[in-house]
């Protein structure tokens, strides 16, 4: 029979596994949906008294971050140009999807030289960031540099350009090259009717938000266990669980995609 102290120590590490925290990848979020998860995020602290919890101060900056980058963020979706550069970017990303997945398709083909063909193209793009949704995750203005380059290989590659031309793709290609142009424009326009680059300031002022998250996150994680898991703790981390993995099950499904967040949390569980 276990004694009374090994078994307390038992219902304690029991409960840290159940505490168990529901990570993120906050940098997919596009900008819309990191503030509505920060908003919701914050929610759970305030209705458990961060000042009762021992975050006041993690909870507070955060909040003031989470207030800063809204503003930004409003400043940037009173242009006019801000929907067609999302819509753009959604079009050059489905593109280049398709040019690979073709691609990709001929790989089973009966004639061994279009099998080739096929792997060459899926090669080169993964020569740029390993698969074109890889591509598609790239900061705005990086993936537009990328796809210039990969559009002029495509283009005056002599083996790319005739194995394009054969699989029928050169014209995919062509409106590829249209989509990314365009939106280098649009972006251009935006910076010169705003005179600055909001998307820039809020692909910083994310990365400040989210090692405050970090430090509001981990700062709890401890008191929480120092605590045993008890109330209020247990209720903030479940209902934070939810709602951190409905985001990622929103994320998996494809429903809510990256803007210009940076690779920010690689490495934070």
């Amino acid at each position: 029979m276990l004694n009374h102290k090994k078994s307390n120590y038992l219902y304690i590490e029991l409960n840290y596994l159940i505490m168990e925290i529901v990570s993120i990848h906050l940098h997919w979020l596009r900008n819309s949906d990191y503030l509505q998860y920060m908003t919701n995020y914050l929610r759970f602290y305030e209705d458990n008294d961060p000042v009762a919890l021992g975050v006041e101060d993690e909870f507070n900056a955060l909040t003031a971050k989470a207030a800063e980058i809204d503003v930004v963020f409003k400043q940037d979706q009173a242009s006019a140009l801000t929907e067609e550069i999302a819509n753009l970017d959604a079009l050059r990303d489905k593109y280049l999807v398709g040019i690979a997945a073709v691609a990709k398709g001929y790989f089973n083909h009966y004639d061994e030289s279009k099998v080739q063909m096929g792997k060459k193209i899926d090669h080169h793009i993964s020569v740029y960031g390993g698969t074109a949704s890889a591509i598609g995750v790239e900061r705005l203005q990086g993936q537009t540099a990328t796809l210039k380059s990969l559009i002029d290989d495509f283009q005056n590659n002599p083996e790319l350009s005739a194995a394009l031309t054969t699989l029928g793709l050169m014209d995919w290609v062509g409106q590829l090259e249209l989509a990314n142009n365009s939106l280098d424009d649009a972006y251009v326009d935006r910076a010169k009717e705003k005179g600055d680059m909001p998307a820039d300031k809020i692909k910083d002022l994310r990365l400040e938000g989210n090692a405050l998250y970090y430090a509001l996150r981990e700062m709890m994680k401890s008191r929480a266990h120092i605590a045993g898991y008890a109330a209020p703790y247990d209720v903030l981390i479940t209902g934070t669980n939810s709602l951190t993995q409905m985001y990622n099950d929103a994320l998996a499904r494809g429903g809510s995609t990256r803007e210009e967040g940076g690779e920010d949390d690689i490495g934070q569980e």
